[in-house]
């Protein structure tokens, strides 16, 4: 039997990669999806009887695809820096009644 949950926590560790509660809530959640896509992907196999090796072949090939922790990181800067536009920039007039 395959330990899809071993195989995630691997991945994490070798693209060494922070536990994702310390990220932004999209990482979150693209790393949840992707951990039950990963379980069921492996129980699904295992049902249709193909070889360990196999299965463990395309976990890995999937997992690598995963969420990546630089994107995460670029959102939360690029939210930051617009929440601090949005308190030092007056917004134009214009913006509000759809005048030019």
């Amino acid at each position: 039997m395959i330990d899809a949950d071993r195989m995630m926590n691997d991945y994490l560790r070798r693209t060494r990669q922070r536990h994702h509660d310390e990220l932004d809530t999209a990482y979150q959640y693209e790393m949840k999806l992707m951990r039950n896509v990963i379980r069921r992907l492996a129980v699904i196999m295992e049902d249709e009887q193909i070889p360990d090796e196999t299965i463990t072949h395309v976990i890995r090939g999937v997992l690598y695809g995963a969420p990546s922790e630089v994107d995460a990181e670029m959102r939360m800067q690029q939210h930051e820096a617009m929440t601090k536009l949005a308190q030092t920039a007056p917004l134009d007039p214009s913006v509000w009644t759809m005048k030019s």
